[in-house]
């Protein structure tokens, strides 16, 4: 080799050592492996992808692969996550967590499931699920179910056959009165059992609240009832009783987690409320309220 040729050699050595050197201290050469933390498969700008998540995805895939998973198919794994952490970091450099709606949602979400996680994995034993259905018994119990018969008055004349029909029924049976009195039931009532609330899409709430306070076998007084009058029959009533546990244990259990998720969440809320410096313009929030005060919308 000639000394021209040796002299350009080391020149290209040197100024790849240079660039090499450059690049490095601009992060733009991947850090070499002996700076990975145990556990780590790779870091991006600092931010690790563990080993871990990164073989499990692995074997994801290569369940829903049907052949074996190649060297370029991990490869482009790992890409794809390295990626993810650039493209996460920039939309935070962007500000995209504050400023679109999409993005806070999903955070917020995680960071719900997050906080709940625990609870939510929880096996309570049954002693402490007893108690929990003992101390809200109500809440499982059945709601009371009405059955109710409804004779239904309209026209000009209405108000007046209305209450001749409520003067029959002292003497004549239900059926008679409504056949000779009264007008057609548009929504006639099922002549099952139903439950108060389901009730109350009938009739309404203050139909039903006063069918729920007559006495079994009893009808009420004329009731002005939308553009007609009303008379109401209370034929049968059952009160709600509680299930024994065994039969709703199920149901307890998702009810005690429910609950339990909620407190959890809420304790884990108003840890990172104590721990952040929170400002609020309280002027603007009396201001408002006065508007409330004066009648005007806030």
């Amino acid at each position: 080799m000639s000394y021209y040729a040796q002299r350009r050699g080391k020149l290209l050595l040197a100024v790849g050592a240079l660039i090499g050197a450059v690049l490095a201290a601009s992060g733009m050469l991947e850090s070499s492996q002996e700076f990975l933390p145990e556990g780590t498969i790779a870091l991006v700008d600092g931010a690790e992808i563990s080993t871990s998540g990164y073989l499990s995805l692995l074997e994801q895939m290569s369940k829903d692969k049907r052949s074996p998973l190649q060297s370029a198919d991990r490869r482009q794994v790992l890409n794809r996550l390295i990626e993810e952490k650039l493209l996460i970091a920039r939309g935070l450099e962007l500000n995209l967590a504050y400023g679109d709606p999409r993005v806070r949602k999903t955070i917020v979400n995680a960071m719900i499931e997050t906080a709940v996680s625990e609870v939510a994995s929880a096996r309570p034993a049954d002693s402490e699920l007893k108690r929990f259905y003992a101390d809200n018994s109500s809440y499982f119990t059945q709601p009371v179910q009405l059955r109710v018969l409804r004779m239904v008055f309209r026209g000009a004349d209405g108000e007046l056959r209305a209450r001749r029909a409520h003067l029959a029924l002292a003497d004549e049976p239900w059926q008679q009165v409504q056949q000779r009195l009264a007008d057609e039931d548009i929504l006639s009532l099922p002549t099952s059992l139903l439950p108060i609330n389901k009730m109350r899409g009938y009739l309404g709430p203050t139909l039903t609240d006063l069918a729920a306070n007559l006495a079994k076998g009893s009808y009420s007084d004329v009731q002005v009832d939308g553009s007609g009058y009303s008379i109401l029959l209370l034929v049968d009533m059952q009160q709600g009783s509680p299930p024994r546990f065994d039969s709703i244990r199920e149901q307890v259990n998702s009810e005690y987690l429910r609950r339990a998720g909620d407190d959890a969440l809420r304790d884990y809320l108003d840890q990172l409320r104590d721990g952040a410096d929170v400002v609020i313009d309280q002027d603007l929030l009396h201001k408002l309220d006065a508007l409330d005060a004066d009648g005007n919308p806030g």
